[in-house]
């Protein structure tokens, strides 16, 4: 267990998200686990919910609940669903600067199953500021879900 993203509550049921290198026990290729709890106490592991792909690997971010469905994506009459805002990191490999080739995106996934699937959104990523690094979004669960982004590179 790497990072945990975060822990969301629905329906009795904690939500947690962390990331995790499944090849080894030190830092790799990151992707999201999840796992669920009725007590925060016993757990239980619900593997692999979002893995690296053309995009990058899965690095930092937060879920909420969609109470009302705010995002539009859940179909019409189901609850809304849990959303995941995540960095995408890609490093690319060419000569130059070690930042030169890095490069971090956000985007998002959705789960309209209480977390058993997991969708990653046809539109990521949903947000490209073109810096090396630009990641660890943060989600507000409120009356209306709100996101926080900062960054902490230079000024302009």
């Amino acid at each position: 267990m790497n990072d945990p993203n975060d822990l969301v509550f629905r329906d009795g049921v904690y939500h947690a998200f962390y990331q995790h290198n499944p090849d080894a026990d030190v830092w790799g290729p990151m992707h999201w686990r999840h796992a669920t709890s009725p007590d925060l106490f016993r757990w239980r592991d619900c593997g692999i919910v979002l893995a690296p792909d053309e995009h990058g690997c899965i690095f930092s971010g937060s879920a909420v609940v969609d109470h009302h469905n705010s995002s539009g994506l859940a179909p019409g009459g189901q609850p809304g669903p849990l959303v995941a805002v995540f960095t995408h990191h890609l490093e690319q490999s060419h000569p130059g600067p070690a930042h030169v080739g890095r490069r971090q995106r956000q985007s998002l996934a959705y789960s309209t199953d209480d977390g058993a699937v997991w969708h990653k959104y046809h539109g990521n990523p949903v947000l490209d500021p073109r810096q090396a690094d630009f990641r660890d979004p943060g989600s507000l669960d409120g009356r209306r879900p709100r996101s926080a982004l900062g960054d902490g590179g230079s000024r302009r």
